[in-house]
């Protein structure tokens, strides 16, 4: 499972949350988003529940599209 996530502001806040949760950022797609993914997760309702414990599901400057 793979999440592309637009950032608004505040990037390196959200990197290095998503990289304390154990998230490995694949790839900066533009100067503004990235590509990531979790070892431990498999499917988007794990995910989903993965970003909202960080407070990113629901986060106005953060865009998620989950991929597979």
């Amino acid at each position: 499972m793979h999440v592309s996530i637009q950032l608004l502001h505040d990037h390196e806040a959200v990197r290095a949350a998503l990289r304390k949760d154990g998230w490995h950022i694949q790839s900066e797609e533009r100067p503004d988003g990235m590509r990531a993914r979790h070892p431990d997760v498999q499917e988007e309702t794990a995910a989903r529940h993965r970003l909202n414990t960080l407070g990113l599901l629901t986060c106005r400057t953060c865009r998620i599209e989950f991929n597979r």
